[in-house]
């Protein structure tokens, strides 16, 4: 019994180890992400964590106040290039730094790559703004980060993509050796440091993964009465009404970006990209990023029991092995069935689902691998 359940443990040790190569990649198969969302929405609707109001964030959309400038274009000649007005969030910040900036935390997913004649004024509000951070990009070309124009908190944003659909999201970025905008902005705000090590990101005692499945607490039509054009907004703080700061701004989380056309597509549908990286952020205030030591525990002991139910007993009995397609099939669909019900009380209780399809991989190719039979080579002199 002793030699089984250690044989068991060794697989379960196994599984743990895939799971963390997994939980790093920058992409999953589609299944296994329908899955993921799926579960998500049911632990939701069974009290999960990561419960957000609305109403304590402001949602400024940029789509309709923007300008044209004359840039340089990729081929190296004259073009002309649609930027956000930068007069008019030099205005903004400049307000709300004059209000005492009483905001939580500004998400400005506007790219400042490009000089304007009109920068200085943004520049000086920049200054006196705080609680903010914009997104960068990183050049494949020049194999660095193209450092916005002015001296603002910054971190590399982008998205990664399967066939069109945004799939994890990144956390800390190889090529450019740093942590990416969502987890630059929960350490800013929470004045906390996660530490980089060749084993991966670590916060305390918990481990955290390279890239994760961000939840969607926010879609285009959840905050659409609470969104707000930023010519608005800056006419509202013009006003130096100290109600209307009071009640639209004051303690709120504010995310400043195009709402309108800057557009990706996610399990859930089309979505604004600022939503994407909010969303992402949300997700590590859930804390569905950490893997602490309990969790491990659990995972552990779930796949030491599903090893020794698929290595051990269906060897011992020889009734419940698929010996044809529809033994095979309800096999399969247990096996799965299981799999659910761990990565359920996984999310509920840890907020960490179990992934899937790895499991039922990993079970089903060693489960089988016992029956291939080699064939005998007799050596002669």
């Amino acid at each position: 019994m002793i030699k089984k359940i250690l044989k068991s443990l060794g697989h379960a040790l196994l599984l743990i180890v895939l799971h963390l190569f997994y939980f790093n990649l920058n992409w999953s198969v589609p299944l296994e992400y329908e899955m993921m969302m799926a579960m998500n929405k049911i632990e939701s609707y069974m009290g999960g964590a990561g419960k957000f109001d609305e109403s304590k964030c402001l949602f400024i959309n940029t789509a309709y106040d923007e300008t044209v400038i004359q840039s340089e274009t990729e081929y190296g000649d004259e073009g002309t290039t649609i930027i956000t007005d930068r007069e008019l969030l030099a205005e903004f910040f400049e307000k709300m730094a004059a209000f005492g900036n009483q905001h939580q935390y500004i998400l400005c997913d506007v790219l400042f790559d490009k000089p304007t004649e009109n920068d200085s004024a943004l520049a000086a509000s920049f200054s006196k703004v705080k609680k903010i951070i914009t997104p960068v990009a990183y050049s494949d070309h020049e194999k660095e980060i193209k450092k916005p124009l002015f001296n603002v908190k910054h971190a590399q944003a982008d998205y990664i993509t399967y066939e069109g659909l945004v799939s994890k999201i990144r956390l800390y970025a190889k090529e450019s050796n740093t942590k990416t905008l969502p987890l630059v902005m929960f350490e800013d705000h929470h004045t906390i440091q996660t530490t980089v090590t060749k084993m991966g990101l670590f916060y305390k005692n918990s481990y955290i993964p390279g890239s994760i499945y961000p939840r969607y607490f926010f879609n285009r039509e959840a905050i659409f009465q609470y969104e707000i054009r930023l010519k608005t907004i800056v006419d509202i703080l013009k006003s130096g009404d100290t109600t209307r700061y009071n009640d639209l701004i004051k303690d709120k989380l504010i995310v400043i970006g195009n709402f309108t056309t800057d557009i990706h597509y996610t399990p859930l549908g089309s979505m604004p990209g600022s939503l994407i990286l909010f969303n992402t952020y949300l997700t590590l205030e859930a804390k569905y990023h950490l893997l602490g030591w309990g969790w491990f525990v659990f995972a552990l002991i779930c796949f030491c029991i599903l090893c020794y139910i698929e290595f051990v007993n269906k060897k011992e009995r020889p009734a419940v092995t698929d010996r044809n397609w529809r033994t095979l099939l309800w096999h399969l669909l247990g096996v799965t069935g299981w799999c659910l019900v761990i990565s359920l009380l996984s999310g509920l209780i840890y907020r960490v689902h179990i992934t899937i399809i790895p499991v039922i991989l990993y079970l089903e190719v060693f489960r089988h691998i016992r029956k291939i039979k080699l064939p005998h080579i007799k050596f002669t002199k």
